[in-house]
């Protein structure tokens, strides 16, 4: 028995040939099968490394908003303690 089944631009008149072109077609399915879980098995890395990385940004930050308010402070008491400085600096200097 002779078959004609087309595909694209090549027909397959036996058995055989369409055998053949089931295998082939079998094994570029589950080639594609295997990058497909590959991919998802990187996505998911990728997922996991993107939320740690967000996480430890989070914490950079508070620690640098914490850092910036305390170097907001010891510039608040240095200018004190040098107004400090210059009022006794005069004191002296014209109390004599």
């Amino acid at each position: 028995m002779v078959f004609f089944i087309c595909f694209r631009n090549t027909c397959l008149k036996t058995k055989a040939q369409l055998f053949i072109h089931g295998a082939k077609s079998l094994i570029r399915g589950a080639k594609s099968l295997v990058h497909g879980v590959k991919s998802l098995i990187h996505g998911a890395k990728s997922l996991v490394h993107g939320a740690k990385s967000l996480v430890h940004g989070a914490k950079s930050l508070i620690h640098g908003a914490k850092s910036l308010i305390h170097g907001a402070k010891s510039l608040i008491h240095g200018a004190k303690s040098l107004i400090h400085g210059v009022q006794l600096f005069t004191e002296v200097l014209f109390s004599s």
